[in-house]
């Protein structure tokens, strides 16, 4: 979904007018990192209008098997860059 930057979620809830999602967060500070990760504490649930899903994608990869990279998922690259693409 777009807001202020690209970031992958999962889908909760929809009515007629917007969409409940769960968002990851960027991991670092780059906009087009395709690095992210679910937030521990608090889950990040927001609310969207349709305009602003951007695509509809398979679930982000696990970056390692284990590790301080466990927690953190990619979407898939060449997903990636169309998503980007869209952007331009």
């Amino acid at each position: 979904m777009k807001y202020n930057k690209v970031n992958p979620g999962k889908i909760l809830a929809a009515n007629e007018t917007d969409i409940a999602v769960e968002c990851m967060h960027c991991h670092g500070t780059k906009y087009d990192s395709n690095q992210f990760f679910w937030p521990d504490r608090v889950k990040d649930v927001c609310m969207y209008e349709y305009s602003d899903i951007l695509s509809l994608i398979p679930e982000p990869e696990r970056l390692a098997d284990h590790g301080c990279a466990y927690s953190h998922f990619r979407v898939n690259p060449l997903r990636w860059n169309k998503i980007q693409a869209l952007l331009k």
